[in-house]
């Protein structure tokens, strides 16, 4: 044992006066008195209990001897052989498990019970750190002494509705050499679907004991504009703690009041799916699991039946009759596009030669441009010149939204001509000699996908490809190429959303919070709920769910390490020496308040 104040073991020194004064013996003065019978019963009682009272003071020496000793141990702050003297990094799990339930209280509840008797034993002068794991490693408080702010740090942790990712853990810049200065103390109830824990990271276990629950581990709704009605698709999965024959209602709900109640078996594991076809409309909808216990969470999931109108596709081309049957086509199969005569008002423009000089000048679309062969002297183009044989295209972006089915790097780019793209433009396929072949711009404040070539040459016009490439631009400019599913994972990351990729977006999630989301963002899904996205052409409505198999099903997928081995829980040492000593002070002084001395 190694003292790290040894100073204040002088204190023992004040034992010698203490018991000094239980020592002295007092001699009793002298009087001269009528009567000395008057006194002999006095000194008979005194005698009988001369015994008794020494027995007394030597008990209240001890005491008041064992107070002494243990106020000096305490102040000279005694430290054992053999501990871990590291700073600790305390980090502790609020991913949606630790939600769980256990004798009335939450496992991160418990956790964090954990982690403050952890930092409590800390002796003084020893730093701690406090971060929080989710599918991201979050610092809440960094190194210090202040036993306030890592308490306060530990209790402001609050549940999320993310998944736990370990491999987070490998955030901790320098993770080998920082495990040499700092333990790292994780701690956990070991669920997660990524489960890796670096070396050097300890773990302390929450609920050891099987969990009892089940949610939803995947869930879908489409609106099918055919039949008027939506299609559900929902599954469930369940820990091992749950009954092999139970049964729970799942109810289908549309403005908070139920619309269909479905009765479904559940077994441990992950349960066969269930499909539903439904009269319904668009819209916001809610799945509710309604069985006691458990998680709570993934109980819910939020879906959006989501029917968009289709895009008004205006033409400003002279000779528009294969550009309006390949807008047609995916107007008759998806509902995606639909053709406008007028090109003031439509959401895309596909222009083309002379007539997309035009188009520039006149009322722009809402949403942006698609223009094939520019013209000379217009915004679309600098410099134009002659036109190149058989270019080779080189594509900058691998996999861009406007041509992710294309072959692009094989089309012929018949009627491309020498020229440059205008200043602040972005080159995303270019010839062998440098000659861009498609730039994405801006025209004012309107996005457009220029493409240096003529599809009316080459009789590119009659193949598959034309109409693809029509589509995969119009609808990469309006942000329709990706549809928004019906419910993301939270955790996960919307992209498209239904607004136009080129703008900025106000979220608004379900706790209220509003924040913006810059153009070509993506929404991350932090809370279940739904989500409102809006923009300057319009709104959407998204929704997000837990639908997280490893963790509703409560199963880790491997065993935590062992605990911590010499980590100390409590109180410090020098506090329990402090209150035992106040302890028996007050035990000696009820005991022996009405004691004399001598």
């Amino acid at each position: 044992m190694t003292f790290l104040s040894p100073g204040f073991l002088w204190a023992f020194a004040l034992a010698a006066p203490l018991v000094a004064v239980y020592l002295l013996k007092v001699r009793p003065r002298r009087h001269a008195v009528s009567a000395l019978f008057l006194w002999d019963r006095v000194f008979v009682e005194r005698r009988s209990s001369s015994l008794l009272r020494r027995l007394r003071d030597a008990i209240s020496l001890a005491m008041l001897l064992a107070v002494l000793i243990a106020l000096a141990l305490g102040a000279a702050r005694p430290r054992f052989d053999g501990t871990d003297h590291r700073d600790v990094l305390l980090i502790v799990d609020r991913s949606v498990s630790m939600g769980e339930s256990d004798d009335g209280a939450t496992r991160l509840d418990r956790a964090k019970r954990e982690a403050e008797r952890v930092l409590a034993a800390l002796p003084a002068g020893r730093r701690g750190g406090v971060a929080a794991l989710d599918d991201r490693l979050d610092f809440l408080c960094f190194f210090t002494a202040d036993r306030r702010r890592l308490r306060d740090a530990v209790r402001s942790i609050t549940q999320t509705d993310l998944p736990s990712d370990r491999r987070a853990l490998s955030s901790i810049d320098q993770l080998d050499d920082l495990a040499e200065r700092v333990r790292i103390v994780l701690v956990s109830d070991g669920v997660g679907e990524r489960f890796e824990i670096p070396e050097g990271v300890e773990c302390l276990a929450i609920g050891d004991a099987p969990a009892v629950n089940a949610g939803f581990v995947v869930a879908d709704l489409v609106f099918d504009a055919d039949s008027g009605g939506i299609a559900l698709l929902f599954q469930i999965g369940a820990s091992v703690g749950v009954a092999s024959d139970a049964a729970a209602d799942v109810t289908l709900l549309r403005d908070g009041a139920p619309i269909k109640i479905m009765r479904t078996e559940i077994a441990p594991g992950i349960n066969e799916p269930q499909y539903y076809t439904l009269p319904g409309e668009s819209g916001e909808y809610a799945l509710r699991l309604d069985m006691a216990g458990g998680l709570g969470a993934d109980d819910m999931a939020y879906l959006v039946a989501h029917n968009p109108p289709a895009m008004r596709v205006g033409l400003a081309i002279s000779n528009p009759y294969f550009y309006a049957h390949a807008v047609s086509a995916f107007e008759r199969a998806e509902r995606l596009m639909t053709l406008t005569t007028e090109t003031a008002g439509a959401d895309v423009v596909v222009a083309s030669g002379d007539a997309a000089r035009a188009s520039a000048d006149g009322d722009g679309p809402r949403l942006g441009y698609v223009v094939f062969a520019p013209p000379v002297e217009s915004v679309w183009a600098e410099d134009v010149g002659e036109a190149i044989e058989s270019p080779i295209a080189r594509a900058h972006v691998d996999d861009h939204p406007a041509f992710r089915y294309l072959p692009i790097e094989l089309l012929a780019f018949a009627g491309a001509r020498a020229m440059r793209a205008p200043e602040g433009a972005a080159v995303l396929v270019e010839d062998a000699s440098g000659v861009p072949l498609v730039w994405q711009m801006r025209a004012g404040e309107k996005p457009a996908l220029v493409f240096n070539m003529d599809p009316a040459l080459g009789d590119f016009v009659l193949s598959p490809y034309f109409p693809l490439l029509i589509r995969g631009a119009a609808t990469h400019l309006a942000g329709r190429n990706i549809p928004p599913a019906s419910t993301y994972a939270t955790g996960s990351a919307g992209v498209g959303a239904g607004l136009s990729a080129d703008e900025g977006r106000r979220v608004t999630a379900p706790d209220q919070e509003v924040r913006t989301v810059d153009a070509g963002g993506a929404v991350v899904f932090e809370r279940a709920g739904f989500y409102s996205l809006e923009s300057r052409t319009g709104a959407r409505t998204l929704a997000a769910s837990v639908l997280h198999r490893g963790e509703t099903t409560d199963a880790p997928l491997e065993p935590l390490p062992e605990a911590p081995v010499g980590l100390a829980r409590g109180r410090p040492v020098w506090v329990l020496l402090a209150v035992a000593a106040l302890i028996v002070l007050v035990a000696e002084e009820l005991l022996y308040h009405r004691r004399k001395v001598g």
